[in-house]
């Protein structure tokens, strides 16, 4: 704020116009340092040199020099896939339902503003199965599901003449042959119920 020039061969200092910006400044404080028209440096109110507290959730501005920050509202997209919460703080989630779907396998869930998921244990089956199909779907312990055998997957085909039963998850009927059937037959050994014949 003050200006260097000769005078009759004398180094002289004056004082620059008040008002004159100084060459250094702090960008970001509300605030400008200009010279008082004495040779001194002053700072004064500027409500354009906006701060910036480097959060999305949040709106920095200037108040008569004073810096401000207000938080935007809960919900308010932030980052590549964030959102803003009650504290204005960029987080991946709110609620569970921002974490995805649940499904028998496994659940979703917010935690802290982070998405976790809690698997369900491998080996437990799922509600829907097929009965008498020898197989049982279960969870796999990473939230998919996987068909494993199930030999006691009892089931009854219909036919007297065969045991129904499974081996190594497929299904099997073997036959009972000389087993009564029906009215008045007799298994054979192919399973089937015939009538007896005389000999």
């Amino acid at each position: 704020c003050l200006a260097s020039g000769c005078e009759e061969g004398v180094c002289v200092q004056s004082p620059v116009a008040m008002g004159t910006p100084a060459s250094t400044q702090v960008i970001g404080d509300c605030g400008r340092i200009e010279c008082d028209g004495a040779g001194e440096a002053q700072t004064v109110p500027d409500d354009s040199d906006l701060p910036n507290d480097n959060n999305a959730c949040t709106l920095d501005g200037c108040e008569s020099g004073v810096k401000t920050s207000e938080q935007v509202a809960v919900g308010t997209p932030c980052g590549e896939t964030g959102t803003c919460d009650a504290r204005g703080a960029c987080v991946d989630c709110l609620g569970n339902l921002d974490c995805g779907t649940a499904s028998e396998c496994a659940t979703p869930t917010c935690t802290g503003g982070a998405c976790e998921t809690v698997f369900v244990a491998d080996g437990s089956p799922i509600a829907l199965q097929t009965s008498g199909d020898c197989r049982q779907v279960v969870c796999d312990g990473a939230g998919a599901t996987e068909e494993v055998n199930l030999d006691g997957d009892a089931f009854d085909d219909g036919n007297s003449c065969t045991v129904d039963g499974c081996v190594a998850g497929v299904p099997t009927h073997v036959a009972q042959p000389g087993q009564p059937c029906g009215a008045s037959g007799q298994c054979n050994a192919a399973g089937e119920c015939v009538g007896c014949t005389l000999g």
